[in-house]
């Protein structure tokens, strides 16, 4: 009797073991909940992000009894490799949703078919709380596969405290800041502080004029392939008016001298009249010590350039966008539950974005304690009828290097306009 009791409780323990394993093959656990593992990159825990991600998945799970929803993240260089790795190898088995920017990237993963296309999950009522133009942000061929979460924008930020003490206008044209730079140097000041030293920062000064000169449309369709266009004059002249910025003294005496960090402290201790950088600036001077500072900013968007006083470019099309988001892996067992949490997740970025100042959050929500300031970039952003992302969430990671190289060679004039415009289409070329 005893050797037979020994006998069943071995025998129960494999059965157990093998329900347990066929509950993992078919990704359930031991109590057959549905197991939904979603990855972010936002591994701070004193984060925002990581701290609303967290709460969210919380409260779902407890409306959601049905599923054990897993949570796992890493720093983002370590994100990117665990990803590139976990798809290349074993079509991601370990990832059900994952955090990840637009672009270039995520259409690999369109193209090997590994993201689930959102469409059918995307009900009238989704609909109806997302600004329409995050849509296109991560469609393919008519297949949506994330829904938009928050987005940013390129400002110009105005000492409004200088202008008035020089006697000057808020800049409308390329002009207007050229002769009030000019104003601004021989007083001794910076005109506009930018951070030549972060490539990222020559890129969103050359990436607003060429919008300015050659209008959102044409952006598109050369980011898109039609390398043509940069044959044209109007990226020529786009190419001379960015060089420009190296010779008029706009950008102060030593501009290779400071990053976007020392440019940012610059303006905000109120020795650069101006500062070209992203939406998310505003955390910074909500934060500042300096309150009649912070009162005296104003934004605008980029100006308007003016040739042969003819002018160009809608102040309604701005460098920016939405390039962050959830995804679904294709290949995940719940398609279903994984589906709706990476919606439900989508929102919560957004509005977590938008409370901490990193962003604008693409789903209509009542604004809570905006700023003056703040009310004036949500509205810029929300209302613009176009936002060109940044051209590194178009080129490939290798090809990302190369391009901030030639922005920078073609300001410092160590290539020509001409070199450098063929070599913005040979980078576009090789990213098809």
């Amino acid at each position: 009797m005893k050797n037979c009791r020994k006998w069943i409780a071995w025998l129960l323990a494999v059965v157990t073991l093998c329900l347990c394993l066929t509950g993992c093959d078919e990704g359930l656990d031991n109590e057959g909940r549905k197991i939904i593992n979603v990855w972010h990159y936002w591994d701070d825990s004193e984060s925002a992000f990581n701290r609303d991600i967290q709460k969210a998945v919380d409260d779902y799970q407890s409306r959601h009894p049905e599923l054990l929803i897993s949570l796992h993240t890493l720093p983002e260089n370590e994100y990117r490799s665990k990803l590139g790795t976990s798809f290349s190898e074993e079509g991601g088995k370990e990832i059900d949703i994952f955090a990840f920017w637009g672009g270039y990237q995520t259409e690999n993963l369109q193209e090997l078919e590994l993201l689930l296309p959102l469409n059918n999950y995307i009900t009238d009522e989704i609909r109806g709380r997302v600004f329409e133009g995050g849509f296109s942000a991560f469609d393919q061929k008519d297949q949506i596969y994330a829904l938009p979460a928050y987005s940013w924008a390129s400002v110009l930020y105005c000492n409004t405290a200088l202008f008035e003490q020089y006697e000057l206008a808020i800049p409308e044209t390329l002009e207007d800041v050229a002769a009030a730079s000019k104003v601004f140097a021989e007083a001794g000041l910076t005109p506009l502080a930018l951070g030549e030293r972060d490539g990222w920062q020559l890129n969103m000064l050359f990436e607003s004029i060429l919008l300015r000169t050659t209008g959102a449309d044409n952006v598109s369709a050369f980011l898109d392939g039609e390398t043509g266009l940069a044959d044209g004059a109007e990226f020529e002249t786009a190419t001379e008016l960015f060089k420009a910025f190296q010779s008029n003294g706009a950008l102060g005496e030593i501009p290779a001298a400071e990053d976007a960090q020392a440019a940012d402290d610059t303006f905000l201790q109120g020795e650069a009249a101006m500062r070209l950088t992203g939406s998310w600036l505003v955390d910074r001077i909500k934060s500042t010590d300096d309150e009649e500072l912070a009162r005296k900013i104003k934004t605008i968007p980029f100006p308007k350039v003016t040739v042969e006083n003819q002018s160009y470019g809608s102040l309604e099309e701005s460098v920016g966008g939405y390039s962050h988001s959830f995804f679904v892996n294709n290949r995940t067992k719940h398609k279903d539950a994984s589906a709706e949490l990476c919606i439900y997740l989508s929102e919560v970025l957004g509005n977590s974005a938008e409370e901490n100042g990193c962003g604008y959050s693409a789903w209509t929500k009542e604004p809570t304690g905006e700023t003056e300031l703040e009310r004036g970039i949500s509205k810029m952003t929300k209302e613009s009828s176009s936002l060109i992302p940044s051209w590194d969430i178009f080129l490939s990671s290798q090809k990302v290097d190369d391009y901030v190289t030639c922005v920078s060679d073609v300001f410092n004039e160590e290539i020509t306009t001409l070199e450098f415009l063929n070599k913005l289409k040979h980078l576009v070329e090789e990213a098809e």
